[in-house]
């Protein structure tokens, strides 16, 4: 400062004088000059005794003027001594004159205040509208800045300055001008500063926020558009601070810009976009919660948690792998609040999927990082109260499964380690809380309330834990409940695998409470629970350390086992693991415990009622529902049984001990249980076999009088023979006497139509059965085959359902699966087919099964000599004609079709083969040619049909007519000399050479196969009809070959091309593509997945409504079929587990004979 001027006091008075002139040019000259001092080297000391009267003249002449040159001189000079800290919005050391009142001369401190009347800020605040509402964008910066830096004040308390500010308007022109302000970026940037602190004066702040909430959320979407604006913090904030006072504020229309703009943010900040700073990704958080929690929320159509679950999925996730503490905690308590807002009152169908997702989100993004729990207290607190939130709501339905995932995850055992790094009540309260949530789903019956109540008293060491379970509690409520709690946490986590101690110790805890505290079980202080789970404990730890050196006390092994059997618990209803089960059937100190045991269990899943279909598909969902530990100890019981043999002893001395004790009512639960366990593990039907199950079973065929237990009896055997291995069925005895009991049963039922029901289908299905099982090779099941096959009472009863079916015509359609006529029909078909295969092996004679099979047209051909029933045809017991037959697959149901086509198909494959091997005399087949045209256009119309299996059925009965070879002239003629052929291999070739309408996969290769069976049939003829080479010229061939060379082809199309190689019908340049190609196939399936086989698509296998035994049948007869041609039979019955040639073997092996062949023909 210059000297002169430095020791001049009046001209500094005279420049405050000069302020008060009116002038608006002078007073701004003033200011300048008052400005540029300040800038000056000690510039503020000297003006400090004068800036008291100065403040008021420039706060008196920003009210006054209306020209923004003396306005920005004014917002200069004010906000440069705000800047030092010289002036605020507080400042009351002013008289009205604005004289000087006493001031201490000491730069950057303000002058002390007393009774604050409001009246310099009131002027304060009427000075600063003029620059707001300036055209001028600059002036209203810089009044912007000036309110900004006057309201600065450290740690002074100014809420009310700030709130008259409000009251007088302030907060209303700085968001008009926001909404003026087209988003220019200085401007924007100082509205929301001082916005920003004008909301710390939350009263008043919430009163107005309503005019310019609109303009927030619009300059909210400016500033997530542009990376790290300085503004999304102040912004998102000052949105929080509006949604948190005051939540109705927000309009519907409003809260979905501001969920969009937020999922936006959300969304780019989780995949990893440089968008938002921590401090902003908080506040969003924090945002999103508070809307949330809105009335409009939850009003926007169509919103539920599912639609930002995307946003909450990959928030959480990256929050997951922050190192930032806050970003974690805030994500975790936004998904507590979106959680929150899955449980509100609303009409949403969509709100199980909302929780699932949530849950789905906890389970695979916050789970895997609960480890983080043991890094900060307050961390885990926040992953506790999450977890806490979720298991805490039993309408979730998937809290069970987090709650399963969570005790996998050693949640136990990472629990324990945070209560020992932590002190915290808090802490300590909700992981004691978790661990009762956690029981609670897992064990059910409300098991974790002890834990619940003891929480207070339970030590957060597991060493403690265990001393504690030793001692005796019978005179001390709180430690018996204590001990329950304990005994509870120690269950639950070995019932998850979760080993938080050691076992040696936890072992020797269980035996001291066994011996110090027996008598609390024997007098009831202790509940059954306890007990349950004291002996799943010590059970499974016996058993799992077998192979381990872990001593044991006998006495407390031998106690417990006394108290479990003098106590009446319901052992099976809680969830016991495979282990303890495998202990305690190896404990024949409590045989008669377990038979009982196992009885309880019977009539908790049954409840001795009588199952819809025969009791076999049956579910009892309710009691799943109510409990699913019945079907896991099922589940697991049935293992032990098909894998260890275990108990399976037992459950036969049980059927043994019910057939002298006529427990009727015991007994049908008991079968309902077998059958539903044979259900779960078909294999256990082969251990209930080896352990003489039969012999029992057949006992009650004797022994009760009761229709209902027979038809329980009988199910179960044929469950049991449906999916034993043949292997182990040598009981011929017990088999023979079941065979005799059904039979007699079955026809006395069918000699009465008014006794026919679901019971008849079931004897029908087990004979069948029985003759399917006998094969011939097993010779020392003979006697059984014969006492089925030759009982001509059954045999009858089976022609004439036949018959009564044939005399309805066209009404025979009406014979489906669903009705009971229908389904004895289809039982009767079934027991017919497998009776013709094993005829010939009962009566090992020659058997002329054309003989009875086209009797109807030979009782009519006078011209047949008269010799033709001096075989044995009078032995054979079931006489249904061909006519019978053609009648069932013409106008029957789909079903009935289907079996009769099968039935139609086995005798022609019988008449083939001994036509093929009667050495003793060449017979002709005595058949009419008009006979045989009839047959054949009811077979010829299915070939081309939808349902495979049926077309196969007819392709193999056509296939088997045209390869006889003794038929006579006429009889050829009438088979061979059909129009309707050409049709079929028209399609064929058409499907083969038109790109794109059919492909060479697994699916199109078995709809081929029919056709392809009368193609080959007709080009083995020893005449093959003139127009088979129209249709297969070389052009059509050429044709053939280029649309399946990318794809491979299936063994019967290969088959076909070999026996076209043969008839001569194939080039030379066919055979060469021929050969490159297959040579390609064959190599590219040995380096193909193993998996990768050409098997039937079991979709198009037939499907109906109702799993009964006929359609068990059917699915055995459709398993069991074989190819006409090469006598293959494509096995699936049992998943595989004989040894079965594949289609992917027969296509290599068809592959290797075309190659063979046709490397002759070059």
């Amino acid at each position: 400062m210059p000297n002169s001027v430095r020791n001049q006091k009046l001209f500094m008075f005279n420049l405050v004088h000069g302020l008060r002139l009116p002038s608006d040019e002078v007073r701004g000259e003033i200011l300048f000059v008052l400005y540029k001092f300040l800038n000056l080297e000690d510039g503020l000391e000297e003006l400090l005794p004068f800036c008291p009267q100065l403040i008021h003249l420039a706060v008196e002449a920003l009210v006054k003027t209306e020209r923004d040159e003396l306005r920005t001189n004014c917002l200069a000079f004010l906000t440069m001594l705000a800047k030092q800290e010289v002036f605020n919005i507080s400042l009351e050391n002013l008289d009205k004159e604005g004289n000087f009142v006493e001031a201490e001369h000491v730069a950057g401190t303000a002058w002390s205040q007393e009774g604050i009347d409001g009246s310099f800020v009131t002027t304060f605040a009427e000075a600063v509208k003029g620059p707001l509402l300036s055209s001028d964008v600059q002036v209203q910066i810089s009044a912007l800045e000036l309110i900004y830096y006057a309201c600065q004040i450290g740690m002074t308390d100014i809420t009310k300055e700030l709130c008259i500010l409000i009251e007088e308007g302030t907060m209303d022109y700085i968001f008009e001008i926001l909404r003026l302000s087209d988003n220019m970026e200085p401007l924007v940037i100082w509205c929301i500063r001082v916005l920003s602190l004008l909301s710390v004066a939350e009263p008043a702040f919430t009163q107005r926020i309503s005019v310019g909430f609109p303009t927030a959320i619009r300059v909210l979407g400016y500033a997530a558009e542009i990376t790290l604006h300085p503004i999304q913090v102040d912004t998102l904030l000052l949105i929080s601070t509006c949604l948190s006072n005051c939540p109705g504020i927000i309009s519907t229309a409003q809260a979905e810009d501001l969920l969009l703009i937020l999922t936006k943010m959300l969304n780019q900040h989780a995949i990893g976009a440089v968008g938002l700073s921590s401090d902003a990704f908080s506040a969003a958080c924090s945002v999103f919660g508070f809307l949330l929690k809105t009335p409009s929320c939850r009003a926007i159509k169509g919103f539920t948690v599912s639609s930002i679950h995307e946003v909450l999925k990959n928030m959480i996730s990256s929050a997951s792998d922050s190192k930032h503490e806050e970003n974690i905690l805030h994500s975790l308590d936004f998904f507590r609040e979106a959680f929150i807002f899955t449980l509100s009152d609303r009409e949403d169908t969509d709100i199980e999927i909302a929780k699932a997702s949530l849950v789905e989100i906890c389970e695979t993004h916050l789970l895997p990082s609960v480890t983080r729990m043991s890094e900060n207290e307050e961390t885990a607190h926040a992953f506790l109260k999450t977890f806490c939130c979720i298991l805490q709501e039993k309408s979730v339905l998937q809290a069970t499964n987090l709650a399963e995932k969570l005790a996998v995850s050693s949640w136990f055992s990472c629990s324990f380690e945070s209560l020992a790094r932590y002190t915290s009540n808090d802490v300590r309260n909700d992981i004691f809380l978790i661990f009762s949530l956690l029981i609670d789903q897992l064990v059910g019956n409300r098991s974790g309330e002890a834990v619940r109540e003891a929480s207070s008293n339970l030590p957060s060491d597991p060493a403690d834990l265990l001393f504690l379970l030793g001692q005796k509690s019978s005179c001390n409520s709180e430690l018996l409940c204590s001990q329950s709690a304990i005994i509870s946490i120690l269950y639950t986590s070995y019932l998850y695998g979760d080993r938080f101690a050691d076992d040696n110790q936890v072992l020797a805890s269980l035996e001291q409470y066994i011996i110090v505290n027996a008598s609390n079980f024997l007098c009831g202080l202790a509940n059954s629970t306890t007990l349950i789970q004291i002996l799943d404990l010590y059970a499974f730890i016996r058993e799992t350390s077998m192979g381990f050196a872990l001593s044991y006390s006998s006495e407390a092994e031998k106690l417990l086992l006394e108290i479990i059997a003098e106590c009446s618990c319901d052992f099976l209803s809680a969830r016991m693991p495979k282990a303890v089960l495998r202990w305690l059937f190896h404990q024949n100190e409590i045989k008669e415990f377990l038979m009982v045991q196992i009885l309880n269990l019977c009539r908790c899943v049954c409840n001795v009622k009588k199952d819809n279909e025969l009791g076999f598909e049956r579910e009892d969902d309710s009691l799943n529902r109510n409990n699913n530990c019945l079907h896991v100890n099922i589940s697991v019981l049935t293992e032990l049984i098909e894998h260890e043999d275990c108990g399976t002893a037992l459950f036969v001395s049980m059927l043994d001990q019910m057939v002298y004790r006529h427990m009727e009512d015991d007994l049908r639960a008991l079968l309902h249980l077998l059958m539903r366990m044979i259900k779960i593990c078909p294999g256990a039907s082969n251990r209930f076999h080896e352990n003489g199950i039969i012999a029992a079973l057949h006992q009650f065929y004797f022994a009760t009088t009761s229709p209902e237990i027979l038809v329980f009896v009988t199910l179960l055997v044929f469950i049991i023979l449906y999916f034993a291995n043949i292997e182990v069925l040598t009981e011929e005895q017990f088999w023979l006497g079941i065979a005799y009991q059904v039979m007699h049963i079955l026809v006395g039922r069918l000699k009465d139509r008014n006794s026919i029901s679901h019971e008849s289908v079931l004897l029908f299905s087990l004979l069948s059965l029985m003759l399917q099982k006998s094969k011939p090779k097993e010779g020392f099941r003979l006697e059984l085959l014969r006492a089925i096959v030759l009982n001509s009472h059954l045999g009858l009863a089976v022609e004439n359902i036949v018959e009564n079916a044939c005399a309805k015509g066209a009404a025979l359609a009406q014979l489906s699966e669903k009705t009971s006529s229908g389904q004895i029909l289809i039982s009767a078909l079934v027991y017919h087919l497998f009776w013709i295969r094993r005829v010939p092996v009962v009566l090992q004679e020659d058997i002329y099964f054309q003989e009875f099979f086209f009797i109807d047209d030979l009782q009519h051909d006078q011209s047949l000599p008269s010799d033709i029933s001096t075989n044995n045809y009078g032995t054979i017991t079931i006489k249904i004609q061909c006519r019978q037959l053609c009648q069932l697959l013409y106008f029957g149901s789909p079903m009935v079709k289907l079996v009769a086509s099968y039935s139609l198909a086995e005798v022609f494959s019988c008449i083939a083969k001994k036509r093929a091997v009667d050495n003793k005399s060449k017979r002709e087949l005595k058949c009419s040619p008009h006979y045989l045209q009839s047959v054949l256009m009811v077979l010829q119309g299915y070939v081309l049909q939808d349902n495979i299996f049926l077309a196969k059925n007819a392709a193999s009965c056509i296939y088997w007519l045209l390869g006889c070879e003794f038929f006579n002239v006429e009889q050829q003629k009438a088979i061979a000399g059909n129009n309707w052929y050409r049709l079929i291999l028209e399609e064929l070739t058409l499907s083969l050479a038109t790109p794109n309408s059919i492909s060479f996969s697994l699916t199109s290769s078995a709809k081929l196969k029919p056709a392809a069976y009368v193609a080959i049939a007709l080009l083995r003829l020893s005449s093959p009809p003139a127009w088979i080479r129209v249709v297969f010229s070389p052009m059509c061939i050429t044709s053939i070959i280029e649309n399946f060379s990318s794809q491979k082809p299936g063994p019967e199309i290969v088959l076909l091309f070999r026996t076209l190689l043969c008839s001569g019908y194939i080039e030379h340049d066919h055979i060469s593509k021929l050969h490159h190609l297959f040579q390609e196939f064959r190599r590219s399936i040995y380096v193909e997945n193993p998996r990768d086989q050409f098997n039937e698509n079991h979709a198009e296998k037939w499907r109906y409504s109702g799993q009964n035994c006929n359609k068990m049948m059917v699915d055995l007869i459709i398993s069991l079929e074989t190819d006409p041609i090469t006598g293959f039979q494509t096995n699936t019955f049992q998943d595989g587990k004989k040894e079965i040639k594949s289609n992917l073997m027969r296509l290599v092996a068809e592959i290797d004979k075309f190659l063979q062949e046709s490397t002759a023909h070059v």
